[in-house]
Formats: C-alpha cells, structure tokens, sequence
C-alpha cells in the first residue's frame, strides 16, 4: 500500500491508532488484472468534537484523545456537554518546562449547577511496543515502562496547569498495541490535558489548592469558587465537610463512585451562600479520619 498524498498521513494514523469507524474498499491491481479485493469496516468512531446529551441517568461522551462519564445521579438535571480537542491550536497553554498533551476543552451552554459528583474524564494514549503516541506529534521518546507514573490528569485555571489525582493503567488490545488510560475525576467543565512531571509520582500526589481566596458569582469561573485536587489513587468514596471557625459544618458532601477533584462555590447545605470569612475543607479518603486532608480556603463577597 502506498500514500500518495502526505497530507493524509496523519489521518491515516489517527483512523488506525484512535479507532476511527469507517469503511473502505482494498484492491491489488496487476497487469493481467484484479488479483484480489476486500472491503474492511474499521473500529468505533472518535472525532475532534463530540457533543451528548446528559442527564440524572448517566451517560458518556468521547473524542478521539478522551472520554468523558456521567454516573448514575452525578448530574441533577439534563445538560448538552460537548468535547473539543485543541491539542495543535493552543500552544500558548504550555507552562514553562511542562509541556501538556492531549489538550481537550469540556464545555455547556446549560450545564451551570446541575454537576452534584464527580465526573470520570478518562485520557487514553496509543502505545506500539511500548512507545507512547502523543498529539502534538512532536511529542517523543515517552514510554509506557519509563513515564507512567509521571504522567497526569492536569486542569488548565487560566493561568497555570494543576496536576490532578490520576489513576493510570495499561489496557492491551492486539499484537503490540494498547492504550495507556489516565483517569480522574472532576465536577467542573473546562480545560484538560496530559502533564509530565519527572519531579513527581502518581503514587505520591499531593493536596492541591488553587483560587485559596475566591469571590462567588463573578462571572469568571476560575474565580468564583476553589478548586482543590487531592490524591484517591485507590478510588475510593470520598467524604468532604466545611467548617466555619467556630467549628460549624457549612457544606457536607459524600461520594460514592470515585473522585480526585471537588470545586467549592461558596454554598452551603440549603443552597445559601455561606458568609464572607475563613473555611476549613476537610477531605476524608476511605473514611480514615485520621488522614484527612484539610485546606483553609478565603471567601469574599
């Protein structure tokens, strides 16, 4: 088989390795004639944009870097997601020294407040005999072996990347091909992708705070609520208290599929925002008390 057009190398990549559906027509001409011809159905469809319609029952959406899942009851209400890969467009969203792949945007016209648990956002990465294939292209010489766990779910706040709790496996398919699969879990829509930190490990992530000092019902979601990362490499059911200073629990959550992210937006358990002051979120993995990861977080008005 020969490529005569090299502008559909890439295509031709992204059908075979990402699985794209379609079907097509292969003939072995000779001068004596047709020796052979065969019509071959590729694997499921993956696109660069996908949108679902999700509600209270669950559902999925994917494209072909990412999958996006609702679980049963993780959403209140029915809202249109939909899934935008911007890998090879927004250049600019590289931190120094910390190159994210796989950029994908998460985002709904009608999807504001109808998120009550965690959303499972799953990467996965094609790998041929262990060799990782990244987009941007230019992405090389990351292996299944050497990088796995360096590789993590990231959140893009508008300013900086933040590595997210991120579970990672190997699921083989055939010959010496498979996917590398980095999942975690989120409760907001935005902007995702695939970090490589070599200072860090998937089995040791830390707490992560960002928006400390938040100021509900701006119109700019980055600020209007804090979004705090903690490790869950376990997948295990999450309890998550706010406490005001004289001790009062404020917001009181509990989740029983996994989740690695919670956003606060300053409401408390009657749907009132909470008043102006410092909170204390305690975030209990497993239901060991003791370990309890606590973030003191600022609410202005």
């Amino acid at each position: 088989a020969r490529i005569e057009n090299p502008a559909l190398r890439e295509y031709f990549d992204e059908c075979f390795i990402f699985g794209d559906r379609h079907t097509y027509w292969l003939e072995a001409v000779y001068p004596a004639g047709s020796s052979f011809s065969t019509t071959i159905t590729s694997d499921f469809h993956r696109v660069y944009r996908r949108e679902a319609l999700l509600g209270t029952g669950g559902g999925s959406l994917a494209t072909l870097l990412a999958e996006l899942y609702a679980p049963q009851n993780s959403l209140n209400a029915s809202c249109t997601i939909s899934m935008n890969i911007v890998s090879n467009t927004y250049n600019s969203f590289y931190e120094s020294g910390k190159p994210v792949y796989h950029q994908i945007v998460l985002s709904s016209s009608d999807a504001a407040n109808k998120t009550k648990g965690g959303l499972i956002l799953k990467f996965r990465i094609p790998a041929q005999a262990g060799a990782l294939s990244f987009k941007p292209a230019d992405a090389s010489g990351f292996t299944i072996a050497g990088h796995k766990d360096k590789l993590f779910c990231s959140f893009w706040d508008g300013k900086i990347w933040t590595a997210l709790s991120t579970s990672v496996y190997e699921r083989r398919m055939q010959n010496n091909f498979s996917f590398l699969e980095l999942e975690t879990s989120v409760n907001r829509l935005g902007i995702y992708g695939i970090m490589y930190n070599p200072q860090a490990s998937v089995a040791d992530q830390p707490l992560t705070v960002k928006n400390r000092i938040f100021v509900p019902g701006l119109n700019d979601p980055m600020r209007s609520s804090v979004q705090i990362s903690f490790p869950n490499p376990n997948r295990e059911q999450v309890k998550i208290q706010v406490f005001d200073l004289k001790g009062k629990i404020v917001k009181d959550v509990s989740f029983y599929d996994w989740i690695s992210f919670w956003a606060w937006n300053g409401l408390d358990n009657s749907e009132k925002l909470a008043a102006p002051g410092l909170y204390i979120v305690s975030i209990t993995v497993g239901g060991i008390r003791n370990d309890a990861h606590n973030a003191h977080v600022y609410l202005l008005k």
